[in-house]
């Protein structure tokens, strides 16, 4: 069993004093209305041409001007000088863009938008060549009102909705007046549609998806070859979009300009049985080549006649008609449906000393803030926003010494944060949910949470939260960069060939103190049985935790905690690395070293190696450089495979010393068979009814907890589940230990029998998150999810001595505003081979305090070392520890082990 545990960052997260964290009217002196400012730059020539384009002096004298912006009460017709005045403020952003347009801006200006209000359009002063100095967007008005959205939507008209289609389907129709080029995406309240698409994915964000296989492409004619299926006449697709997998980390996508019908095996290339289809593309100019793999899977979208299935939509751009399958499959008219018809939110191009704060984007094309080029924006500053549903890249920046913080990033087609340039920051930013549509922009470079560009120089990048993306987390830190500090889980969930933080190509730079979890890999569209050479078809995460590509020089990779993954560390190509000092849980292999001549005067020094099963290796060299790889003073656990220590120092030779054994026993493999359907209530529907005649109710303690049933929702998404939150009153929402222990008991009359063998099944999430939680008999303390909202699957075995009504517990240690979802529960009659109980558990802290985990008194713990931990244990910031549950004659009569 792998645990964790955690604190959410945002408890941690200290008031952060950089000079342009507030951008609220009244957060800072120097903007206010009347400001002095004099910029004297000592620099040379070449860069002060680039970097001050278009000023005609450097020493500046200038009285800033503030303008309101409300969709309240707000109007176009009002003067820029009545502007100024909150009582008299423009509506819309359009106006606002005409004020630089029209050159009426001064340095020093600032564009403040209402709170609560909701502005559609965008900015987009990407092509204005101007360079603004000291110009800041923000927010005024009522602070315990929303930050003011700013979207790229428009709303349609609920009266032109009209059924539409065949009987029995949930088509409607609507004519949208103003006829936009495009329509990027649909979302009726709040939930987005997606594209009509054959073969059909009914999911919204799929992790697995649905395709039908080409056999061949020509890279000539840009023609893709597939077997025959269905009843399509030549000429159906043409106007569609056709979605292949072209790489192990990159789909191609292109509009079909031909569709034919090829009788016979006559298909270029394509060996197929009967009849064979050619579809002509065009692609984008972004492909530089025609990639395919022969057998590899594609779909196609953007087809009225597709349109078959609930959470799908069409929009034909000739005559302005969209039409959307709701997932309800009930009408639209009552509803509020928005569409995606703006490329840019706010999009700036010179700039000096500008900042853009305490705004909310959403629903935009390409981009929801774009500051175009790094060699003529110097200093600006990017905080405090949330920016979701953005089809390409929620913030994709270009700075010297900028600062880019606090923000909250979601549900971005390609990119969360992308910060080109020199000495920036990337720091405090939480980033979730990026590049898992396959059909919207993942044609040209792959997604990533936080990309730097290859050819920055020294940025900052630190205390950021990257979690559920396509491809990969943290994205080329270029060189002298330090990326720490960083909470990076579940990366490249669509893609292969990919690591969790990637450094390529530069020299000089250190990855250090991060949490790196799970990193998966997807070859749900690759050909059967081509696997990538990452691969590994025993433990479900298949990619690579810290990869370093390519000539990658001097690359320091210190303290850092790696869980879940093939390679927690591979180096392709990189040499004068020095890896020292992490954490290695849970990892087909700790330390790879891949290429010609890879890892050339690079060390391995003081690392630990936990090995867990499934062919666990701790290190593994493919043409070794001549001058290979050093391995010192590293400590190596293997309770899963014996004699481990003896391998690594014989395979290595005089190349290793001073290597570590764990103190800590071998474990054997265990098998389990169920018995029995599950003994306690199978529907959570019927847990409500508490002590029922049945013996099947659940009970709650303390009694006034509240206890609901709940979704399907966010959360529960496939079905309902069990919704608990602390008691009223329980607990100080500043203290930050968990206060409420919530008691869950199920089916106290439950008759359990002497000599056989019970195993309690829980999957359980928590919104906030849960540092663990504990099941009796037993009292056996688990680790949950160290992500919020994130599934933990628990098992849990035990047997009883004599004939009993036993109560079977559940305990929930629960922080102050949390909620506790239970999604699945079961309790089981089982019996085992070799029954291994779960020992060992790897607790995390992704902060920068100490944390300090309590546990259970019934059994004795320690580390690694055989070190006898008390009734706590600390875990220091931004670190792990590997905790040992000793195998004492206690536990293995309550684990029943044999």
């Amino acid at each position: 069993m792998i645990g964790y545990s955690r604190k959410p960052l945002g408890d941690h997260r200290p008031e952060f004093h950089h000079r342009c964290q507030c951008r609220e009217s009244s957060c800072s002196s120097r903007r206010q209305n009347v400001r002095e400012r004099h910029i004297v730059v000592v620099t040379p020539l070449g860069f002060l041409t680039t970097l001050l384009w278009g000023l005609a002096s450097l020493v500046i004298l200038v009285e800033g001007r503030t303008f309101y912006v409300s969709s309240e009460i707000g109007r176009d017709s009002f003067s820029e000088e009545e502007a100024q005045d909150p009582r008299t403020p423009w509506a819309t952003l359009d106006r606002v863009r005409r004020l630089f347009l029209e050159r009426g801006h001064q340095p020093g200006d600032q564009i403040l938008f209402q709170r609560g209000g909701v502005f559609r359009g965008g900015i987009d002063l990407s092509h204005f060549t101007a360079t603004l100095v000291n110009v800041t967007f923000a927010a005024y008005g009522n602070p315990s009102l929303p930050r003011p959205r700013l979207t790229g939507s428009i709303l349609v008209d609920s009266a032109s909705w009209q059924k539409w289609g065949p009987s029995g389907w949930g088509i409607y129709v609507a004519q949208i007046p103003s006829q936009p080029s495009f329509v990027g995406s649909v979302f009726i309240d709040g939930q987005r549609l997606m594209r009509s698409r054959w073969p059909n994915q009914a999911d919204l964000i799929p992790v697995t998806g649905a395709y039908a296989r080409y056999d061949s492409c020509n890279s000539t004619t840009k023609e893709i070859f597939a077997p025959y299926a269905g009843s399509r006449l030549s000429g159906y697709w043409v106007g569609a979009e056709l979605v292949y997998r072209s790489t192990a980390y990159m789909y191609t996508k292109g509009r079909v300009t031909s569709f034919t019908v090829i009788p016979g095996d006559s298909a270029g290339g394509a060996t197929t049985n009967g009849e064979t289809v050619a579809f002509g593309l065009d692609l984008s100019s972004r492909v530089r080549e025609m990639r395919c793999i022969r057998g590899a899977g594609f779909f196609l979208q953007d087809h009225l006649g597709e349109l078959d299935s609930p959470g799908e939509y069409f929009y034909d751009s000739t005559f302005g008609n969209l039409y959307v399958w709701n997932w309800d499959s009930q009408s639209p008219v009552r509803k509020t449906v928005e569409i995606t018809v703006t490329s840019t939110g706010i999009g700036l191009f010179r700039n000096i000393d500008c900042t853009i704060s305490n705004l909310s984007l959403d629903k935009y094309q390409h981009y929801g803030v774009r500051v175009v080029t790094s060699t003529s924006a110097l200093r600006l500053v990017v905080s405090n926003l949330v920016v979701e549903d953005v089809n390409g890249f929620c913030i994709d920046c270009s700075s010297w010494f900028g600062v880019c913080s606090n923000n909250v990033v979601r549900q971005c087609g390609h990119t969360g944060i992308s910060m080109q340039g020199s000495n920036n920051f990337v720091q405090w930013n939480n980033i979730s949910e990026v590049g898992l549509l396959r059909g919207e922009h993942l044609d040209s470079a792959p997604p990533q949470g936080i990309g730097t560009g290859m050819y920055n120089r020294n940025t900052t990048i630190q205390f950021n939260t990257v979690a559920v993306t396509g491809y990969m987390g943290i994205n080329f830190p270029g060189g002298g960069s330090v990326t720490r500090f960083n909470y990076v889980s579940d990366t490249c969930l669509i893609l292969n060939d990919c690591g969790s933080i990637y450094q390529p190509y530069v020299q000089n730079a250190s990855i250090a103190r991060n949490i790196i979890t799970r990193s998966w890999g997807n070859e749900d569209s690759l050909p059967v049985g081509m696997n990538h050479p990452a691969y590994d078809p025993y433990r479900r995460f298949g990619e690579i935790c810290v990869y370093i590509d390519n000539n990658a020089t001097g690359i320091t990779v210190a303290g850092n905690t790696v869980m879940g993954c093939s390679t927690g560390v591979f180096n392709h190509g990189g040499n004068f690395t020095l890896i020292v000092g992490n954490t290695f849980f849970d990892t087909r292999r700790a330390v790879q070293f891949g290429g010609l001549w890879t890892g050339y005067n690079s060390t391995v020094e003081r690392n630990i190696i936990y090995l867990n099963p499934g062919g666990t290796v701790s290190f593994y060299e493919r043409e070794p450089a001549n001058e290979p790889a050093q391995y010192i003073r590293n400590t190596i656990c293997s309770p899963y495979k014996p004699n481990a220590v003896q391998v690594f120092n014989r395979s290595l030779g005089n190349r290793q010393w001073g290597t570590k054994d764990c103190a800590i026993d071998n474990k054997p493999a265990w098998n389990i068979t169920y018995q029995s359907k599950n003994l306690i209530t199978p529907a959570l529907t019927r847990v409500l009814a508490r002590m029922s005649g049945e013996g099947q109710g659940w009970v709650v303690i303390p009694s006034n907890v509240p206890l609901e049933f709940n979704g399907p929702n966010d959360y529960c998404q496939a079905q309902p589940c069990l919704r608990i939150v602390p008691p009223p009153g329980c607990c100080d929402d500043e203290q930050l230990r968990p206060q409420a222990n919530v008691r869950l008991v199920f089916n106290p009359r439950l008759m359990l029998e002497p000599g056989t063998q019970y195993l309690v099944l829980l999957e359980t999430f928590s919104s906030l998150q849960l540092p663990f939680l504990q099941l009796r008999p037993g009292n056996v303390l688990y680790p949950t999810s160290p992500y919020p909202d994130e599934v933990t699957t628990t098992t849990h075995l035990f047997s009883v001595r004599t004939r009993t009504f036993t109560s079977i517990e559940l305990l929930l240690p629960m922080f102050p505003n949390d909620t506790v979802y239970i999604k699945k529960a079961g309790v089981y009659e089982v019996s085992y081979s070799r029954f291994n109980p779960p020992l060992e558990q790897l607790l995390i802290n992704p902060s920068h305090s100490k944390l300090f985990v309590t546990l259970p008194k019934e059994f004795n713990y320690s580390d690694i070392y055989g070190n006898i931990l008390g009734e706590s244990v600390m875990i220091g910031p931004w670190s792990s520890e590997i905790i040992y549950t000793l195998p004492t004659d206690s536990l293995l009569q309550q684990l029943a082990i044999t």
